[in-house]
């Protein structure tokens, strides 16, 4: 097998990484101290703040993002969010949202 072949093989097949992959090779590359944050001590982070039932999505998913991201960037996954939140809210049709009652009331008695 000639190198080739070797690089088509190698694309069939897709690369499985981490979702902090990104992150933490931009961190050992520049020397940040955040480079030393293990994903334990990440996660850790993220649980001092737990997120309650009663919190809504804007700050649940905020306190989630908050030990991964700086502030400008939890804004703009946030704004993100919302706007794909906004265009699936408005995709959908009178069948949909029944579908979707429907899926919360049968959730609901199973508890």
């Amino acid at each position: 097998m000639n190198e080739g072949e070797f690089h088509r093989a190698l694309e069939r097949f897709p690369v499985v990484r981490k979702k902090t992959y990104a992150r933490v090779e931009w961190n050992a590359l520049h020397g940040s101290a955040a480079a030393q944050d293990t994903p334990a001590t990440l996660l850790g982070d993220a649980t001092q703040s737990a997120i309650q039932e009663s919190d809504s999505l804007r700050d649940a998913t905020g306190k989630f993002l908050d030990a991964f991201f700086s502030a400008q960037e939890i804004t703009r996954i946030q704004r993100e969010f919302e706007k794909a939140q906004r265009a699936f809210v408005a995709s959908l049709c009178l069948e949909d949202v029944d579908d979707l009652c429907a899926q919360f009331v049968d959730a609901q008695q199973q508890q």
